[in-house]
């Protein structure tokens, strides 16, 4: 069908006229200019290979030859040929790239195929400052170069703040001649009306006016393409946006070896940028969490890691990660041939922020106050005092200049969060602003009333959402309490502590909580001036020494426990509130339960019940029995402990608290490991294990997992596969060990006695070399991967006999 001593223009001639083509009709099916048609086939141009394989479609080339046209239509021309130039590449003022892009093969191809579907006339390169925007459209610029007949070219616009000097700027790029009637833009759709090129329009957010001339041209020249990276979108129609995204990071909490750490595009670049100053530093398994560290905190920006591993020069990476705020990330110098506005991470953050308007100017360094991101509803509260900026448009607008990022929120409502290194610059500008105490007042009041708010509109049958929500503002949180400690305001510091104690417990921060209300009580035991009168501080008090009592508790410290909440029961006993003393005298029984005091816990606890018993409080009635059933457990009496719990269980389903009835279950399903009744022991775990996944609860879901781990121990023995499930509960106790490990919380007396049994029988059954290995291989688990892994095989587990006795 190709006849080789033919050039390719030629042949394609011969082609388009056999089939009855003018070359008007076969340049719009293939969606080119008529000039750039009459040029292939006058062979003084060669087609790309997207046009070459748009030739073989519509010239109905066979499937089976068309690698073999592409290659035809894509060589030089033969010597009968008019193309002199056998090595012709498109034209451009494209600079060399100054060293390799690291990370963004993906990307590139993404763009690639994006940029060179025909619907595609506009594509901007959207991202906050320092993310690299424009040298990854010089990349796919200089791959797609060959796909351009009239070349690529760069118009660069950092220089120009004027917008109607737009088209002016890309005149003189393209060297259009000057002069007539005409304006730029005229002058400028005229010379690209038939051509076929990429212009690469570099920094366009400070130009955002001329937006709409920029679609005026593209209707004027269709076969113009336009590639523009821009801190914020055009938002014309022909408009598509393609954010850029930070280098990808390893997970700090489960970090791999070095040398996985290496392959991360983060690590990646700043090992090959340290090694440019410094070429015998490497990446190790002493230093990789330290570089990864410092990677993170620098929120994977390419330009902030470029800038930032050049220090290595000068400072270790534990020296540099201690040091690594405020100066030496914002002012840290970059290689002189940069531009000023990228040589230092101040300078490209300052120039967006120029950009903006003052109000905008002042919403945005306001937010520089949140700690791990905001919802509305704060920006209302917090920062829009004396401004007549409505909040969502000023968000909007930082949000469409890249200084903020919009988040998912566990409620559905928008949640929004500033890279770390852009918080830096707003805190900067806070700090010079004045207004810094006033703002941050406002911030802590805030936070402290949204924590009693949590707690007043808790539902225990959906507690997931509450805690979800507190956990999206934990570091918020930590940055109100951090500032009461400063401020010396020790009754808000209370308040707050005091407000975030079952979020603290339940998530699995018991260590933090224990810290937290430790120091608030010591800070306001002396406190003579309050705003609360005195009544409702020492109800305050009397609340924190029950929680933190409470925390002693699972924390095994149980002398600290005693005395925290013998002082919280004498509080309430002096203010007189029945509720509040029935649930502190119950708490306190509970510390002489773990110290198997008998003589001491009974009283207690049934005082306690029978004033709950009094006030009619099912919840308190429910927990005060699931102690007695405890007690009655420690003391070996596993028949009133399996009647008590069962009651418990039943009064609490009634309650209506998810929490404590998942509680009860995993302790009931020690129970049935005694009776050796295996198959009501699944069934209590699979609905503790599935209720405590759903509520995402990360402290007593630790001992439902070492029960489960247990069962699996103990019905190997009658199993066909015992080693499997030998292995499993190995893995199950070694993921909960680490979990224990994060959170501090101990194994408590009355769990003992089943997570012993468990242990001893893998001891005893096990090869210690598989018990080890299986062991290690559970501690790598995420909480979400052990209580999944739990749950995929305990279904089986009711299959294997009890032993008969």
């Amino acid at each position: 069908m190709m006849n080789a001593s033919v050039s390719f223009g030629q042949w394609l001639k011969q082609r388009r006229k056999a089939l009855e083509l003018t070359r008007e009709a076969l340049a719009q099916r293939i969606g080119c200019a008529v000039v750039t048609l009459n040029k292939i086939e006058a062979d003084e141009r060669r087609p790309s290979h997207q046009l070459a394989e748009l030739f073989s479609e519509h010239l109905n080339i066979p499937l089976d030859e068309r690698p073999a046209f592409i290659s035809f239509a894509r060589a030089k021309a033969g010597k009968n040929g008019a193309l002199e130039n056998p090595l012709f590449h498109s034209p451009t003022n494209l600079p060399a790239p100054p060293n390799l892009l690291i990370g963004r093969t993906a990307d590139v191809a993404a763009l690639r195929k994006q940029l060179l579907q025909p619907q595609t006339r506009l594509l901007t390169l959207t991202g906050p400052p320092g993310i690299g925007k424009t040298r990854l459209a010089l990349q796919l610029a200089a791959e797609v170069r060959e796909d351009f007949l009239d070349g690529v070219f760069l118009v660069s616009l950092a220089p120009v703040t004027d917008a109607t000097l737009v088209f002016t700027t890309c005149a003189s790029t393209l060297g259009v001649p000057e002069g007539g009637p005409q304006t730029p833009l005229e002058r400028l759709k005229t010379f690209l009306r038939e051509k076929q090129i990429l212009l690469v329009l570099d920094n366009f957010e400070q130009v955002l006016a001329a937006a709409a001339h920029i679609a005026d041209l593209l209707a004027a020249c269709p076969w113009l393409k336009l590639l523009v990276t821009s801190r914020a979108p055009l938002r014309i129609r022909p408009e598509r946006q393609f954010p850029v995204t930070p280098l990808a990071l390893p997970d700090l909490v489960q970090l791999p070896d070095a040398d996985t750490v290496s392959q991360y595009s983060a690590v990646a670049l700043f090992l090959e940028r340290a090694q440019a100053v410094t070429p015998e530093f490497a990446l190790t398994e002493a230093n990789a969490e330290t570089v990864v560290a410092i990677c993170a905190r620098l929120d994977g920006l390419p330009l902030a890691i470029e800038l930032i591993s050049a220090r290595i020069k000068l400072l270790h990476p534990a020296q540099l990660l201690e040091r690594l705020s405020g100066g030496l990330m914002l002012r840290s110098d970059g290689p002189r041939d940069l531009e000023p506005r990228h040589r230092t991470l101040n300078a490209a953050i300052e120039w967006s922020y120029q950009l903006l308007d003052l109000e905008e100017q002042t919403l945005f360094r306001r937010l520089g106050v949140f700690v791990g991101g905001w919802t509305l509803k704060a920006v209302e509260t917090i920062c829009m005092q004396n401004l007549s900026l409505d909040p969502v448009d000023g968000l909007a607008s930082l949000l469409d200049k890249n200084l903020i990022r919009r988040e998912a929120q566990s409620d559905g409502g928008p949640r929004f969060a500033m890279l770390e290194t852009i918080r830096e610059y707003a805190l900067q500008q806070f700090g010079l602003s004045g207004e810094a105490e006033l703002i941050s007042k406002q911030y802590v009041a805030y936070f402290a009333a949204l924590a009693e708010a949590h707690n007043l509109e808790f539902d225990g049958l959906q507690p997931k959402l509450t805690w979800d929500l507190q956990e999206a503002e934990h570091a918020n949180f930590r940055a109100a309490l951090m500032w009461c400690q400063n401020a010396g305001d020790s009754e808000t510091l209370l308040r707050l502590a005091s407000s975030l104690r079952d979020f603290w417990s339940r998530r699995g921060h018991m260590r933090e909580a224990s810290v937290w209300l430790a120091d608030a009580l010591a800070r306001s035991r002396d406190v003579v001036h309050t705003k609360l009168s005195v009544h409702a501080y020492q109800r305050l008090r009397a609340t924190a020494l029950e929680e933190l009592g409470l925390i002693d508790q699972w924390l095994g410290d149980l002398d600290a426990a005693q005395s925290h909440t013998d002082e919280s029961v004498a509080l309430w006993r002096e203010l007189g509130d029945q509720p509040a003393l029935a649930e502190a005298i119950s708490v306190y029984g509970m510390v002489f339960v773990l110290r198997a005091d008998v003589e001491r816990a009974r009283p207690l606890l049934e005082e306690s019940l029978a004033l709950f018993r009094t006030l009619n409080n099912l919840s308190g009635i429910s927990l005060t029995i699931y102690f007695l059933g405890t007690l009655a457990y420690l003391q070996g009496e596993t028949q009133q402990a399996d009647q008590l719990w069962e009651e418990s269980t039943i009064s609490t389903s009634a309650a209506g608290d998810v929490w404590q009835l998942a509680s009860i279950l995993a302790q009931h399903a020690m129970v049935a490991l005694d009776q050796h009744d295996y198959e009501q022991a699944r069934a209590r775990l699979v609905k503790s294990l599935t209720l405590f996944r759903e509520m995402g609860e990360s402290w007593q879901v630790i001992h439902a997992l070492e029960v489960t781990a247990s069962l699996a121990a103990l019905q190997a023995q009658q199993s066909m596969d015992s080693e499997s499930r030998l292995l499993r509960s190995a893995r199950i106790f070694g993921a909960a060990e680490r979990l224990r490990d994060i959170s501090g919380a101990l194994v408590l007396s009355f769990q003992g006695r089943s997570y012993e049994r468990g242990v001893a029988t893998l001891r005893a059954q096990l090869d210690q070399a598989l018990l080890a290995e299986s062991w290690a291989e559970g501690r790598s688990m995420t909480l979400n991967e052990a209580v999944a892994y739990a749950l995929s095989g305990i279904d089986t587990a009711g299959e294997a006999e009890a032993p008969s006795e």
